[in-house]
């Protein structure tokens, strides 16, 4: 398990500290939240320069509950319903902003404070990143066999994700060549498990039209477009 990095805080306590430290408290939390939220995001934010923006630009405020909402949905199995917990953040930070961070920090201490965070993004796509533009030269100077090869390629990558049923590498590329359809639903399924691993991102929808209407190449360079995204984040760039 992963070390815990922030204890649960009493929510009493939590809005005294912001009442009654004026402010100070508030900027301490701000930092020290990011950093813990970091554990479970791909796109890292620096906690000195949130804090100090929320400081200095008010408006920041509403762009910080906005990407910590989105941070906590990412990492939380359970909804509010009809609104994320991003949309309500921001709705709280707009007419008050303590009231943000009380329900922000509710939500914070739902989670299991010893949640091994790694499982959330555990496929390691950095090997699978290929520009878009390169794949489709290569698909049509090799007459198609580059896709193949890398269907074999991302499925062994995603496989090693928490979210994946494990398939096989080889029967799906087989799969491929002879049974026309399959590519389709091989793109859907590796399009769902990327989701899984980058909620904030619906693309199963969008594959699943475009594959409809004959468009699996497209569908795939949209697949790509996504592991490109996590590849980026898993290297730090």
């Amino acid at each position: 398990m992963a070390e815990q990095t922030q204890k649960k805080t009493s929510l009493f306590k939590h809005l005294m500290l912001l009442i009654f430290t004026f402010g100070v408290y508030r900027l301490i939390w701000i930092a020290r939240t990011t950093r813990f939220l970091n554990k479970g995001t791909l796109k890292k934010r620096d906690p000195i320069m949130c804090a100090g923006l929320s400081f200095f630009i008010p408006f920041y405020n509403l762009y910080w509950a906005y990407r910590t909402g989105l941070a906590i949905d990412t990492l939380s199995e359970k909804k509010d319903g009809f609104i994320s917990m991003a949309g309500l953040a921001v709705l709280l930070c707009f007419a008050c902003p303590f009231a943000s961070d009380v329900y922000l920090q509710g939500k914070i201490n739902e989670l299991d404070a010893e949640t091994d965070f790694s499982q959330y993004y555990a496929a390691d796509l950095r090997s699978s990143k290929v520009g878009v533009v390169k794949y489709i030269v290569l698909s049509a100077i090799t007459l198609g066999i580059y896709r193949f090869v890398r269907i074999y390629k991302l499925t062994n990558a995603l496989n090693s994700s928490n979210y994946a049923e494990p398939r096989v590498a080889k029967k799906c590329v087989v799969l491929s060549i002879f049974v026309p359809f399959y590519s389709a639903y091989w793109v859907y399924k590796s399009v769902l498990i990327v989701d899984s691993i980058l909620p904030n991102y619906r693309i199963a929808t969008t594959s699943m039209v475009i594959t409809a209407f004959g468009g699996s190449l497209f569908a795939e360079l949209l697949l790509q477009d996504r592991v490109n995204y996590i590849a980026d984040a898993q290297n730090g760039d």
